[in-house]
């Protein structure tokens, strides 16, 4: 079985959420039927407002930006009076006050590990979640870099053990993970965050007027748009792999799907004021990365996202990640299956960008990919 956190996290936080106030409590019942995502950059607010069709596959209802200075939007800290004010005015443009929303963790940020666990006791029936609970929270204590007190913690219940495949992440200490299947054992998916951090996204949420529902890490909103997108040349084949280039104003980040999920994941600073030299630079380094790493996995083909406002030329920099490469290189935008919900919307001023019904333009979609991402796990049950 293929697990990821975000696909873990629908049963986050249920029967024994506030059972201990520094656990996590991330998932909210009855989110509705429109999925929010909004992903928040060094210096921008991005978000996708997606609702289910009667066929059961997602339509874009809206979409849109809120460009802040560099100095006012840090990820690890809760917003300025100056962020507050734009994030208000945002808010009131864009009719999204009130709603639950899914909002994503750089991967680096979160702690992910798979252990197993007697789901029975000697004469006391199968575990009840408290008592989980109080085992995950003691197998945190042995791998956790962190005091408990400093942590937000969450897990879920994967299903019965089976024969040990590669984990998501090490085991923690103390974690039996063998080749054998018992009958007796459960798999669980733990999850580990600094509170702050937490708590950031939290008040960024609150700020704007939303009700986070949802954090997921980045990574896994990367997986449900890679999932949704599919590549040009058809879907991937075993031992095929598809890389996507996520582009931030001072980082590069290359994540790497095949078989369904992330399996590769690195990140590169950029200097100040992004450029396609060096973008390219960091990439190459990323590339050989991976193929040091993962060698039995063949690269198909790179999806690029994120800002590329700094190049000076976007077709050739497209061309210049697939020259780098050698294998083709597409923007990822995430809309293109996409129907629509409704129809257009008069214009909008700046800083707000908003559309509701169009799509933008792939090269400017694709600074949409994590939060397209985050909207498809706002929708799940």
């Amino acid at each position: 079985m293929r697990i990821g956190w975000a696909d873990a996290a629908a049963g986050l936080g249920r029967g024994w959420a506030g059972l201990q106030r520094r656990w996590l409590d991330l998932t909210v019942a009855g989110l509705g039927r429109r999925g929010l995502g909004l992903d928040l950059r060094a210096n921008s607010l991005r978000w996708v407002d997606l609702v289910p069709g009667r066929d059961g596959q997602a339509r874009l209802s809206g979409w849109g930006r809120l460009e802040v200075p560099e100095p006012v939007c840090d990820a690890a800290m809760a917003p300025s009076d100056a962020a507050v004010r734009g994030l208000q005015s945002w808010v009131q443009g864009s009719g999204l006050q009130g709603r639950t929303v899914a909002m994503g963790l750089p991967s680096a940020h979160v702690l992910l590990r798979r252990a197993r666990f007697r789901s029975v006791l000697g004469g006391m029936g199968r575990l009840g979640a408290e008592e989980l609970a109080a085992y995950v929270e003691g197998e945190a204590a042995a791998w956790a870099p962190f005091p408990l007190e400093e942590l937000a913690l969450d897990f879920a219940v994967l299903g019965p053990a089976g024969p040990a495949d590669a984990p998501l992440a090490p085991a923690g200490a103390g974690a039996a993970v063998d080749s054998t299947a018992s009958a007796d054992e459960v798999e669980v998916l733990m999850a580990a965050a600094r509170q702050d951090r937490v708590r950031a996204r939290q008040a960024w949420a609150q700020a704007a007027g939303l009700k986070l529902a949802v954090l997921d890490t980045e990574a896994n909103a990367a997986l449900l748009t890679l999932r949704a997108w599919r590549p040009p040349d058809g879907q991937l084949a075993p031992g095929e792999a598809l890389g996507m280039v996520d582009v931030r104003l001072h980082e590069l980040t290359l994540r790497v799907m095949a078989e369904g999920e992330i399996v590769f994941e690195r990140s590169e600073a950029l200097g100040p004021g992004f450029d396609g030299s060096s973008g390219l630079q960091s990439l190459g380094r990323l590339l050989q990365h991976f193929n040091a790493t993962q060698s039995a996995r063949r690269l198909i083909g790179l999806a690029v996202a994120g800002d590329h406002a700094g190049a000076p030329d976007q077709a050739q920099w497209l061309h210049s990640i697939a020259r780098l490469a050698g294998v083709p290189a597409w923007w990822l935008d995430p809309f293109v299956h996409l129907a629509c919900a409704g129809p257009n919307p008069p214009a909008a001023s700046p800083p707000l960008a908003r559309g509701a019904g169009a799509r933008p333009a792939p090269d400017e979609a694709c600074a949409y990919a994590l939060a397209f991402g985050l909207a498809l796990r706002s929708l799940s049950p």
